[in-house]
């Protein structure tokens, strides 16, 4: 069975339209770019609280060496 990927939307649709129209407002692309970076942030945290938690893990166990 071959299946294709879906096909790609045009860039000119209602919504890039829409879009790219309320970029042009006063203050929403640094509404815009503060919200990715605050995501950013926060993965990146989470990531390294994960990675900090895990390896806490491992060095309690004697047995056990952190990579």
């Amino acid at each position: 069975m071959n299946i294709s990927p879906p096909p790609l939307l045009p860039p000119n649709t209602e919504s890039t339209r829409r879009f790219t129209k309320n970029l042009l407002k006063p203050g929403s692309a640094a509404e815009i770019r503060q919200t990715a970076c605050n995501a950013v942030r926060h993965s990146i945290a989470t990531v390294i609280s994960s990675i900090f938690c895990l390896r806490m893990t491992r060095l309690s166990i004697p047995q056990t060496k952190c990579l």
